[in-house]
């Protein structure tokens, strides 16, 4: 069966009609004849290879959100077009296109002051977008939470899709404007706007195109080193939002020039409400219905005797167990062990936990480490003082730092000991790249961190 219909992806923004005229002008000697547009999709028809003409034109329909060039405005726009020899196409609010057989026919031509004020229009929403988007970066940027050392570095991938839509956005904007400061200086020397060169967008266009997969391929492996469960999760309600937001946008532009702007943001702001709801269901069901296979349930006695209590605990392999302490764990209950593990622009984090049971559900033993590899100096040292600065354990605890003969046992370059006055059950090792916390209420023997070490050596190596 023949392809007769089908949609190409184009990061083009609202200024680059030169290299839309000619992307469709080349698709059309194809064989493949523009039908419309939503956003970045573009639509054609199959059909006999043309040598066509098109001609794009900035136009603000006057609506909020753009139509498919149903209201009044665009269709009076439109006319005046048809009547010097161009056949309208399609319309979304802020361009408008044409196309002609006729090689020859000249676009209309209007006044440059009028142009730059309709392009002014048209580009508004560009510019109004740009700062909106650069605050909700640095803001998911600059949030380096406290409240636990590693979390900034957690969110390390997540980071740098941040970054790149901040260097996307940014530079979008930063086009836009410049080229409207160059057009208003043109005009006022009387001579007309010139839009931007093919060959420059596209080189533009391609480098931000590179960027964006490149974070979109991070985030990807990011998913898939985590739980199966929730990358599923993730993947479907990705899925569910972009029909919601596709099927939308179609209804908000179909209807857009029937609406008053009123009624077209409560139908915006439904879809959003409805792509958060669908969020929500899709993570809750996910988390309810989390049994991976990992997990098992464990039973011990009610404390008081009464009866008998069963959980579900999550069982993963780990580097360094209670076991590997040397403690003897015979008739106690294994409850919860596991090891999850970020890789992130910043280094990889490890974070594991295991804990014992008494008969009553009382905790026993228990071991919980992070190994943090900082893949930059500055990581490491803003970690060991973000270790050192946070509250977590109570405003009377500190870390103080242990003894030359400690450091020498652990084998790295600084240790310090976690203490509230009264205990010392917790370690922070710090060597060439990575930092090591361990959190365990026994006392860190000669023997212990002999076995800690031998243990974790290609960990912390």
């Amino acid at each position: 069966m023949k392809i007769k219909k089908k949609r190409t992806l184009k990061l083009f923004g609202i200024i680059d009609v030169v290299v839309i005229e000619e992307y469709l002008e080349t698709m059309a000697a194809k064989g493949w004849i523009f039908n419309g547009c939503s956003g970045i999709f573009y639509t054609f028809i199959k059909g006999e290879p043309q040598n066509l003409k098109y001609y794009v034109s900035l136009f603000h329909d006057g609506s909020a959100f753009g139509s498919n060039g149903d209201n009044i405005e665009t269709k009076q726009y439109a006319a005046e077009w048809e009547a010097q020899g161009w056949r309208f196409v399609y319309a979304n609010g802020r361009q408008v296109f044409f196309v002609s057989e006729n090689q020859q026919v000249e676009p209309i031509k209007i006044e440059p002051d009028k142009h730059l004020k309709r392009i002014k229009k048209c580009i508004n929403g560009e510019l109004i977008m740009w700062p909106l988007w650069v605050l909700i970066c640095l803001m998911n940027l600059f949030t380096l939470n406290n409240s636990w050392p590693t979390e900034f570095m957690e969110t390390g991938s997540t980071d740098l899709c941040w970054v790149v839509l901040l260097v996307f956005w940014t530079g979008h904007a930063l086009r836009i404007l410049h080229f409207y400061i160059k057009s208003k200086k043109r005009v006022s020397k009387a001579e007309d706007v010139i839009f931007p060169e093919g060959k420059k967008a596209v080189i533009y266009y391609k480098v931000m195109s590179i960027l964006l997969v490149a974070t979109l391929v991070l985030l990807f492996i990011e998913l898939l080193s985590g739980d199966v469960e929730v990358t599923v999760a993730v993947l479907i309600s990705l899925v569910i939002i972009s029909v919601i937001v596709y099927f939308g946008i179609k209804l908000t532009r179909s209807i857009g020039s029937r609406k008053t702007k009123a009624q077209q943001i409560i139908i915006v702001v439904v879809i959003a409400v409805l792509a958060c709801v669908v969020t929500i269901v899709v993570a809750t069901t996910a988390a309810i219905f989390d049994v991976g296979g990992n997990n098992v349930t464990i039973e011990y006695s009610d404390e008081d005797g009464l009866g008998t209590v069963k959980e579900t605990v999550q069982r993963d392999e780990i580097p360094l167990t209670v076991e590997d302490l040397g403690f003897d764990v015979s008739g106690l209950i294994q409850a919860d062990t596991y090891c999850e593990k970020y890789m992130t622009i910043y280094g990889t984090v490890s974070d594991c936990w295991q804990a014992y049971y008494d008969q009553y559900g009382g905790p026993a033993y228990g071991i919980y480490y992070t190994i943090a590899d900082c893949r930059f100096g500055w990581v490491k040292d803003k970690l060991i003082e973000q270790y050192m600065t946070t509250d977590y354990y109570g405003e009377d605890t500190e870390f103080i730092k242990a003894d030359d003969e400690e450091t020498k046992r652990w084998g790295a370059e600084q240790a310090y000991i976690l203490t509230d006055g009264y205990d010392e059950g917790h370690r922070l090792v710090v060597y060439e790249d990575v930092v090591f916390f361990i959190e365990n209420d026994i006392e860190f023997t000669d023997d212990i961190i002999n076995r800690i070490a031998t243990k974790l050596a290609e960990q912390l190596d």
